[in-house]
């Protein structure tokens, strides 16, 4: 045991002087509304310093507006699915398609809350699968009156929780274990989907991001194609692209907060009928994984290897698994320090540094 341990210190310390010269290069991949980059705000503020005031501030403008256009949604949805609404908003956001004002006025505010509380728009919100709403948007609800507020600068929690579309590259460093990871995030719709592949021959781990509450839901840019079976898609290109080959892969199977609390409404066997699992969110979690790795396991996933055989021109790769929240920041820590051991040992295990003796 000793000896084991000693030898995993000294793989460890040879990574390190690795890795002063190259850092580790992380690529978060996935469709869009997986979560990819909320995990990558929260590395940001675990591992690389957090977001400055003017960082914060500048989603401001963001977060004041998906708070009206998230409401707007939920009226119009209302309307569509025959539930009226018994509160009539009288603010001009909700009256009229001006563009949203800040700062917030007090109606706005008051119809926002009222809207909230309203029977109507809260079945709407039930049904929510059947349209295009951000998960952010009861967050934002619940904390409209501190939004509002005149000197509101947006908290890191508040950016974990809001809804941005990814466009462009965006790019973290940060140190773990005092090793240099620097943090790649491409945008996950289709048209931005072109720019990974630049990327790939430099990249030591690609991270997978899937969210297991979409199993019931349409993309967001055709509103037909289920958004699971594009992940699933999406992911066996990846597994099958050549720069990528010597990679580390990971998947993380996110939201599973939202994914727990979906079962209850919407069974998975009513999509999946072959599932046999019922409500119990890690036998639902196990399913959903083995449509990616094409091999269930029995037991909670933590890590964990799984042999890839489904996936046509990618039998035998292996491919590591976890449960992931990305809104929870100590869940990401925990997952992310058990990555790192695993992009560790296989940079070993791959020839990329020669463990000593």
């Amino acid at each position: 045991m000793g000896c084991g341990a000693s030898k995993d210190n000294s793989i460890d310390k040879q990574i390190v002087e690795m890795a002063k010269s190259k850092p580790i290069t992380i690529m978060l991949l996935g469709s869009g509304e997986s979560g990819k980059s909320t995990i990558a705000k929260q590395l940001k503020i675990l591992f690389g310093g957090g977001f400055t005031q003017n960082e914060c501030s500048s989603y401001k403008t963001s977060i004041c507006t998906n708070v009206v256009t998230c409401m707007r949604t939920l009226i119009e949805q209302a309307g569509i699915l025959n539930h009226p609404l018994t509160y009539k908003p009288t603010s001009k956001e909700f009256t009229t398609e001006d563009p949203v004002a800040l700062p917030f006025s007090p109606e706005l505010v008051g119809d926002v809350e009222a809207l909230w509380a309203d029977a109507g728009i809260q079945a709407t919100f039930e049904e929510s699968s059947k349209f295009q709403i951000p998960d952010c948007a009861k967050y934002l609800f619940e904390n409209v009156k501190r939004i509002a507020t005149d000197d509101y600068i947006p908290t890191e929690e508040d950016l974990i929780h809001n809804r941005t579309k990814t466009t462009g590259i965006h790019e973290y460093d940060f140190t773990v274990k005092d090793i240099p990871f620097h943090l790649i995030d491409v945008g996950g719709q289709r048209s931005e989907r072109k720019k990974w592949v630049s990327f790939f021959s430099d990249v030591d781990c690609a991270i997978f991001v899937t969210s297991l509450a979409e199993y019931d839901m349409k993309l967001y840019e055709d509103g037909n194609t289920s958004r699971l079976t594009e992940s699933v898609a999406v992911f066996k290109d990846i597994m099958t692209n050549e720069f990528l080959k010597n990679a580390v892969k990971l998947i993380f199977l996110n939201k599973m907060d939202l994914f727990e609390e979906k079962l209850t409404k919407t069974a998975l066997n009513v999509i999946f009928p072959d599932y046999t699992g019922g409500d119990n969110s890690v036998m639902g979690a196990q399913y959903i994984q083995q449509l990616f790795t094409g091999k269930l396991q029995a037991e909670e996933m933590v890590v964990s290897g799984a042999e890839t055989g489904n996936i046509e021109g990618a039998v035998s790769e292996k491919v590591y698994t976890n449960l992931t929240n990305a809104t929870d920041g100590s869940n990401i820590k925990r997952v992310f320090m058990l990555a790192v051991d695993v992009i560790m040992k296989n940079m070993a295990a791959n020839g990329k540094m020669r463990p000593q003796k």
